[in-house]
């Protein structure tokens, strides 16, 4: 089950690459945040996470709302409880509300082209799927050294730029 809420999370950004494969726009973006991720301390990005989630989640739920979401509940959680029921909060509000909410917002660019879509989504979900396999899916984000983290962490801060104008 976990495997599965992780890999329809991941694959959610695919979809800048389906609306924007041939814009120059969208492989700058790419290529700016894994160069400057790549070069931040780890501890400066996991604080750029948290600011540009909130502007990325304010589209669900208001800013007001994104910045109790994105930081004060988790960080409540974390604190009272333990890291991995923050985290798994987290996960519940991106399979329930923000994926489907993004895929909502962009449903009538995906279906220009349904079957590239379709073709890409599937087949990034079967790549997510393996990867998260194959690194251990309970603490997945432990199990990755520091290039990993920023690469990811660099795509990720990408994809909530790349949607800011998409």
């Amino acid at each position: 089950m976990y495997n599965t809420i992780l890999t329809i999370i991941a694959s959610h950004g695919i979809t800048d690459m389906i609306i924007g494969y041939n814009t120059y726009d969208l492989w700058f973006s790419y290529l700016f945040y894994y160069s400057i991720c790549n070069m931040l301390n780890i501890e400066i990005l996991k604080y750029l996470f948290f600011l540009f989630s909130t502007i990325h989640f304010s589209f669900d739920l208001g800013f007001k709302y994104a910045v109790l979401f994105t930081i004060l509940v988790p960080y409540a959680i974390y604190k009272y409880y333990n890291v991995k029921r923050a985290i798994n909060y987290m996960l519940l509000y991106l399979v329930c509300i923000h994926v489907p909410l993004h895929y909502k917002r962009l449903h009538h660019r995906l279906i220009e082209n349904p079957k590239f879509s379709g073709l890409i989504l599937g087949f990034t979900h079967l790549i997510f799927s393996n990867v998260i396999n194959f690194y251990g899916n309970e603490n997945i984000f432990n199990n990755l050294n520091d290039f990993e983290k920023k690469t990811i962490i660099g795509i990720i801060l990408a994809h909530i730029e790349y949607t800011l104008d998409n």
